[in-house]
């Protein structure tokens, strides 16, 4: 019965790891957080952020206003471009492709926008997207 069951559970265990694994790079989670962002789940979005980086969007939050609502209904689209990590292996920058966001001017859609998701890995080794990384340091 053991050697039944002890398989199964090396295989989920192994799986569980891979996953977590996956998730904390940095091009996962600029993913997630764009693909939360851009449709307009700000409260989701925070959970990808570093502390400061959840007041700045909070500031987004209240610029977007009334753009929320259409937020939540365009048809965004993400694609991932290049994740480049920097030698101290505590910042990153993950280039990416948005299509179909509503723009916070004006409400209409921007067919497409490159953006640059800075990334700061935190003291537990998670990455999270922060508003003030510099890209040229």
């Amino acid at each position: 019965m053991i050697r039944r069951i002890f398989p199964a559970v090396f295989i989920l265990v192994i799986g569980a790891i891979t996953v977590s694994c996956s998730m904390n790079r940095p091009k996962k989670v600029a993913e997630e957080f764009c693909k939360v962002l851009y449709r307009g789940d700000f409260e989701r979005a925070g959970e990808f952020c570093t502390e400061k980086g959840r007041i700045a969007l909070e500031a987004v939050k209240a610029y977007a206003g009334d753009k929320i609502e259409l937020m939540k209904k365009a048809d965004v689209k993400y694609e991932f471009m290049n994740e480049l990590l920097r030698d101290d292996g505590k910042r990153a920058t993950v280039n990416a492709v948005i299509y179909g966001s509503v723009s916070l001017v004006d409400g209409t859609i921007q067919p497409r926008k490159e953006v640059k998701i800075y990334m700061l890995k935190n003291e537990q080794g998670d990455w999270q997207v922060s508003f003030e990384y510099d890209d040229k340091s």
